[in-house]
């Protein structure tokens, strides 16, 4: 374990160790009688200087396991730190029941905890991804108190981490369910996402990737927020004394993070006691980006040790900037003092000229009396995720004239449009582009509105207002600013079959093509609106 938290600490960028660490193996029983597997490290020889806890869907008692990890290098800093695996998964006893259990055994752990004669607090839950959410369920109980929170890429309402607007984030639900079922017992073969994603209808979707699963099939028949998704968001039964929120721009869960920020933000506080940490999650093309994704790791690494330091006092660390984002582009990271900043505003771009052949945007409003742009959308072959320039019909692609100047865009993009359908049903995505003086085509931001037009409106056009996700991205002069719109984005969102029937049970004979027209005229301009906070 030395020889792998020492390549973790290197690959970090961590300060040296302070203390050498021990480890011991507890059985940790819930108020049901359910043991779960507990592993707690602390500094050897020395009182720590505050207790750490993570409860997680991984095993905690492996020797390669990355909670394992993290935990060992807490320790190594002189906290202990308190490793629980979820119940029903791995080691622990219990039936797993995702998003479900998790307030009442991190109830548990914490009275546990505070309970032990090392104990020593500052008290900090924290967690990655599922990890997370079991973190801010643990602030569902009242006692213990919680001195410090450290939460990434997980929002608190489930709902919103799985959700955009109604519709499913296909590709992050289906991996979480499928990940999450690999952590049971009965896993018994290696996941095949590839051939699930595509497979219609997606309640079946489970079974070809690994095997029935019973929650996923419960996210597909509760597509609306309703008392199912109510009673998986953990109410908060006491606010953390401090906390540190960690997100990455392109990540699913960022917008209920963002949402999570601005709860726990007063802006009446002197000194904020909410930290966040925003870093590029993909690069432009929307893939790893190996080189500011090590830059991430390691400044998010050190944020929170940062954090940690700032909790039991260390003063000179609680003058850090309440907001730190990555810049995408060619900007830096860059401290802020709120998010999103408040020197940002609004900058419409109108849709002009025939988006078959990339129309235009541009300052102007249009001139034309009566124009719109058509497209066919047809579930059984949906628009897939990346931008898709001129290879299919279905897409109508407008763009900028090359900027003169840098134009930096922090925030959450909107588009207006005016739309019409011959479907009784369907959707409609936005994604900002940036497109290189090559003309290549990189995804900075993406939305969609979910059964736009309800109940169809043939040949009147209806407003609607598609919300993107949020960004902090510096385009360069030269470049140009690129909006293209669809029907769908798979496998990031679950095809609409353009009818009443619902999503998940649509098989491949249920869809049927959707004309789609989308008006650019003076009585009905649509357009998007960047939040544009520096032009030099």
């Amino acid at each position: 374990m030395s020889l792998w938290s020492g390549f973790a600490r290197r690959w970090l960028d961590l300060p040296a160790p302070r203390h050498r660490p021990s480890a011991s193996t507890e059985w940790v029983a819930s108020r049901d009688g359910a043991r779960l597997a507990t592993s707690v490290l602390r500094p050897r020889g020395a009182s720590a200087r505050g207790t750490v806890i993570v409860r997680s869907a991984a095993p905690v008692d492996s020797p390669r396991s990355l909670v394992r990890a993290a935990g060992h290098l807490l320790a190594e800093q002189g906290y202990a730190a308190v490793l629980q695996t979820c119940r029903g998964l791995h080691a622990s006893e219990g039936r797993f029941q995702p998003f479900t259990d998790e307030t009442r055994d991190g109830a548990d752990l914490l009275e546990w905890v505070a309970a032990q004669p090392w104990f020593q607090p500052p008290l900090v839950v924290g967690g990655f991804g599922y990890s997370g959410h079991a973190a801010w369920a643990a602030l569902g109980t009242e006692q213990p108190r919680v001195d410090g929170l450290v939460v990434g890429f997980a929002p608190r309402d489930p709902y919103a981490w799985l959700h955009d607007d109604r519709a499913l984030r296909l590709n992050v639900a289906l991996e979480l369910a499928v990940a999450l079922a690999s952590g049971g017992s009965d896993a018994s073969r290696a996941p095949d996402l590839a051939r699930a994603l595509p497979f219609r209808p997606l309640r079946e979707a489970d079974r070809v990737a690994l095997r029935r699963i019973e929650w996923w099939r419960e996210w597909l028949d509760h597509p609306r927020r309703d008392a199912y998704w109510e009673e998986r968001s953990p109410r908060l039964a006491q606010q953390p004394g401090a906390a540190l929120l960690i997100g990455g721009f392109s990540h699913p869960a960022l917008t209920g993070q963002l949402d999570d920020y601005e709860e726990l933000t007063d802006p009446e506080d002197a000194q904020p006691r909410v930290r966040l940490l925003v870093g590029p999650w993909r690069d432009e093309g929307g893939r790893p980006h190996r080189h500011q994704q090590s830059r991430f790791r390691s400044e998010a690494a050190r944020s929170v040790l940062e954090f940690l330091d700032a909790l039991c006092g260390e003063d000179a660390v609680r003058a850090t900037s309440p907001v730190r984002a990555f810049v995408g582009g060619d900007g830096p990271w860059r401290d802020a003092p709120s998010w999103p900043p408040a020197e940002t505003r609004e900058h419409a771009l109108h849709l002009n000229g025939d988006g078959r052949e990339e129309g235009r945007l541009g300052d102007e409003p249009p001139v034309d009396e009566d124009a719109s742009d058509r497209f066919v959308y047809d579930p059984a072959d949906a628009t897939p995720q990346a931008a898709a320039g001129y290879g299919r019909g279905d897409v109508l692609r407008y763009a900028s004239d090359p900027l003169e100047a840098p134009m930096e865009i922090a925030g959450r993009p909107r588009v207006d449009l005016f739309a019409a359908s011959s479907a009784p049903r369907t959707d409609f995505v936005a994604r900002l582009l940036e497109i290189s003086p090559h003309g290549d085509p990189t995804t900075l931001s993406e939305g969609l509105a979910r059964d736009a037009l309800r109940e169809g409106t043939g040949a009147e056009p209806a407003q609607l207002a598609i919300e993107l996700a949020p960004i902090w991205h510096r385009l360069r002069p030269g470049y140009r600013i690129g909006l293209e719109l669809a029907s769908a984005s798979h496998p990031v969102y679950d095809r609409h079959p353009n009818t009443a029937a619902p999503p998940a049970r649509a098989g491949d004979e249920d869809g049927v093509p959707a004309l789609q027209r989308i008006w650019r005229d003076t009585r009905h301009a649509s357009r998007i609106r960047l939040p544009v906070l520096r032009t030099s």
